[in-house]
């Protein structure tokens, strides 16, 4: 039985975000989108400020629904949710994914967050390009932007404000995925191997932070091996 993956968003994603690198499984694999308020399917929901009422809203999303084996995999900010997540269903449910997968980011004692959110609009528009996973298109065009800025600057604050305080080691494979071209460093990802007692393995792509679109295949078969 293959196990069904969760994905969890990085800062501005919605639904559809992950289904480039997922949309091959779908026919065979069940894969679910998560949606924070704010955007998407959940448009008229008020955005979420604090990182705790995403974490929230995130548990709530999968713990009545998951069902073993399963996978949690987060990109960027969606890898800090998906540590978290994981540390939450094993406390409050008692369940555990078969591998947690956390790409773009470095382990939560090793991040030094850079503050974006409220940055003036000129200069939040250059740390958007230098990201990338946002078009050009779109920051060029200030009535798409004027749509996505609350959103990204929400999810910024979110994640900018949270605060490191507990060290839980899991009792879960942990994968990591980085590009080699981004903020990132390969020692702040290798830092997840701190956080499990089980298997831990770090793969490095070609690519800036949102390298994962980049390498699809490659990622697919990595997760399904490890």
């Amino acid at each position: 039985m293959k196990p069904t993956i969760w994905c969890l968003p990085f800062a501005g994603a919605s639904y559809y975000s992950y289904r480039p690198l997922f949309k091959s499984l779908e026919n065979t694999t069940h894969v679910n989108y998560l949606e924070l308020p704010g955007r998407g399917n959940r448009v008229d929901e008020p955005l979420c400020l604090k990182y705790q009422e995403m974490l929230d809203d995130l548990y709530d999303q999968i713990a009545p629904k998951v069902t073993e084996p399963f996978i949690l995999f987060g990109h960027s900010m969606g890898a800090q949710l998906a540590y978290d997540v994981t540390c939450l269903l094993d406390i409050r449910a008692g369940l555990k994914p078969d591998k947690l997968v956390v790409s773009g980011r470095g382990a939560p004692s090793s991040v030094e967050m850079k503050r974006r959110h409220d940055l003036p609009k000129n200069e939040f528009k250059q740390e958007l390009k230098q990201l990338g996973g946002v078009p050009n298109e779109i920051i060029a065009d200030e009535e798409f932007f004027s749509f996505f800025e609350p959103i990204l600057r929400a999810d910024f604050q979110a994640i900018e404000d949270y605060v490191y305080s507990v060290h839980k080691v899991l009792n879960v494979p942990i994968l990591a995925l980085l590009g080699d071209n981004e903020e990132t460093t390969e020692k702040q990802s290798r830092s997840w191997n701190q956080y499990t007692n089980n298997r831990f393995h770090l793969q490095i792509y070609k690519g800036g932070h949102f390298f994962l679109f980049d390498h699809v295949e490659e990622i697919l078969k990595l997760i399904e091996r490890f």
